[in-house]
């Protein structure tokens, strides 16, 4: 295992695998490995792991390391419940619209050189994440989702202890988001 897998194994307790991942991926350089396989395609509910670039107005910041990058949507419902319908049972399903994406990606920024934490490359990561407005995001999961710009919600960067420590490992979350056209009539 290469050394970033075993760091990933050790942060998170499992390797997400590559994206993309061109077919059945073979099980023996994915462990462990927690998906499902369906109809000859790989279907992983823990995320995957790619490259990704985050941007704001005159900075971009491409994280290290593949980050696991996982996203989930849904749907805005209103139910109406049935009344006086005889034998009939249930609700009335009203869909107005869909949900924002929330989108979570976790990684590791390695420090290669020392035995410190990596404070500079951690100071660049949270350049972008005080950003007050939407960054970019270029991954190409998100583009296959329609996901090309998000708000920054919460991140973290939990404490790991122990001496001589050479990662930080973070976790973002953030919520879709898209420009909107509005048209005044005067």
């Amino acid at each position: 295992m290469s050394r970033y897998r075993d760091l990933y194994q050790l942060a998170f307790g499992y390797v997400a695998p590559p994206y993309p991942w061109g077919g059945v991926p073979d099980p023996a350089n994915l462990i462990p490995l927690k998906s499902v396989i369906l109809g000859g395609r790989a279907q992983y509910r823990d995320g995957i792991r790619q490259a990704t670039v985050l941007k704001t107005p005159g900075f971009f910041y491409p994280l290290p390391n593949e980050p696991i990058v996982k996203a989930n949507g849904g749907k805005e419902m209103e139910t109406t419940a049935l009344w006086g319908m005889g034998n009939k049972k249930g609700t009335v399903k009203e869909i107005p619209a869909n949900r924002d994406w929330n989108i979570t990606i976790e990684g590791l920024i390695v420090n290669l050189d020392e035995d410190d934490l990596p404070d500079e490359e951690v100071g660049r990561l949270m350049k972008i994440l005080n950003h007050n407005g939407p960054i970019t995001i270029d991954n190409e999961y998100c583009r296959s989702l329609g996901i090309s710009q998000a708000v920054v919600v919460d991140f973290d960067f939990p404490n790991e202890p122990g001496e001589g420590v050479r990662y930080q490992k973070y976790s973002i979350v953030l919520v879709s988001d898209q420009d909107f056209g509005l048209e005044i009539n005067t």
